[in-house]
């Protein structure tokens, strides 16, 4: 920004409290960074001109983790900040949108709506969040607490919580006070031996899935079908559910197979014969993709307060947040300890594959290093 490198036709009809931002960053310069980061202040630059030379062609990201530092909200600001005063927004090689394809809708019986409010409280207490992902810990806290109610039962999917969550004393002790705890899992897991049922779920070799767009720059719809016939008493989540249903007398909200919500969701799709071309290939590629630019107009809103980019978000400054991003140094370990940074294995989905034996053989131990 100093040496005016940034992309000022895209700032200019894209983005807003360009000026404010320009302010703000003046203290942080290369020489400061040099002492925070133990990288050479000429390499900060050359690699500052390089990426902003590259304009529109060049994206910086760190990586989809973003869990190591307390300040992480910030630094992905940033990064978001760097992305868009380089003007690479929805053109090649630079952040693209997502693209999707639009599925059928299958009609299922709708559920009566509920009357309590979430547990964790998210209009509440984290109004800027996004509300489907929740606020694990923020629900273990009202848990315990008994607020906004008293909850007795916890049925668990595809999660580990008390390996998951830290202070494993408070997630324990959420446990203890249910009533009831059903853990549906393709494996045991730290939680499931404290669960009053296990429900054995299949394992993604061994059930049919419904379909799923996998959305991206090239977006393409993929439909699970088995490998082979489950090897030992388990079921499908769906199998699962129309179980209970059963046993609940709610068998109305689950009466369909597999293959009538597949059929539905696919039927929309410019093929012959959908279902069949999914059977046959699993995949469903549609033409026409990467498209660019179809957000760079200025007729277009971006989903902000004012539809453009946000340099300088009113949104935070009104919830009582730093409007631009504000740098903490991360604290320092004492002599002789080191900080716990923590990664995945192009070997492992989460937990998902970890007992698969051909898998595991090339990574059999977690490995630690130290630096």
């Amino acid at each position: 920004m100093g040496e005016n490198r940034y992309n000022k036709e895209f700032v200019s009809t894209y983005c807003v409290g360009f000026e404010k931002l320009a302010n703000h960053v003046k203290p942080f310069t290369p020489e400061w960074a040099e002492k925070e980061t133990e990288i050479r202040a000429e390499d900060i630059v050359r690699i500052a001109r390089d990426f902003a030379d590259a304009g529109p062609r060049g994206v910086y990201y760190a990586g989809r983790r973003s869990s190591w530092y307390r300040n992480d909200f910030q630094m992905r600001r940033a990064q978001a900040i760097l992305n868009a005063i380089v003007g690479n927004w929805d053109r090649q090689g630079g952040m693209v949108p997502n693209a999707s394809v639009e599925l059928g809708e299958f009609l299922f019986l709708p559920w009566d709506d509920p009357a309590a409010p979430r547990v964790d409280e998210m209009d509440k207490n984290f109004p800027l969040s996004a509300k489907g992902d929740g606020a694990y810990l923020k629900l273990r806290e009202n848990v315990l607490a008994g607020t906004p109610y008293p909850v007795k039962a916890w049925m668990i999917h595809k999660q580990d919580p008390l390996n998951a969550l830290p202070d494993q004393g408070k997630t324990l002790r959420m446990l203890e006070q249910m009533d009831f705890v059903g853990a549906v899992d393709i494996q045991m897991s730290d939680t499931a031996w404290y669960a009053d049922v296990i429900f054995p779920e299949s394992t993604y070799l061994e059930r049919q899935d419904p379909v799923e767009v996998l959305a991206g720059i090239w977006p393409v719809v993929v439909y699970r079908q088995p490998v082979i016939q489950p090897l030992y008493d388990t079921k499908s989540t769906l199998e699962i559910a129309q179980g209970l249903a059963k046993r609940l007398n709610l068998s109305q909200y689950f009466d369909y197979t597999i293959d009538q919500w597949v059929a539905a969701q696919v039927k929309s799709l410019p093929l012959d014969v959908p279902l069949e071309h999914l059977k046959k290939h699993g995949v469903y590629v549609p033409p026409g993709f990467p498209k660019y630019g179809s957000t760079l107009n200025p007729e277009h809103r971006f989903v902000t307060k004012s539809g453009k980019i946000e340099l300088f978000s009113e949104r935070l400054q009104e919830a009582g947040y730093d409007p631009l991003p504000v740098y903490e140094s991360p604290a320092q370990p004492p002599p002789g300890q080191f900080r716990l940074i923590l990664g995945r294995k192009a070997y492992f989905t989460h937990a998902n594959t970890t007992n698969n034996k051909w898998l595991n053989s090339f990574m059999p131990e977690n490995r630690l290093w130290l630096h």
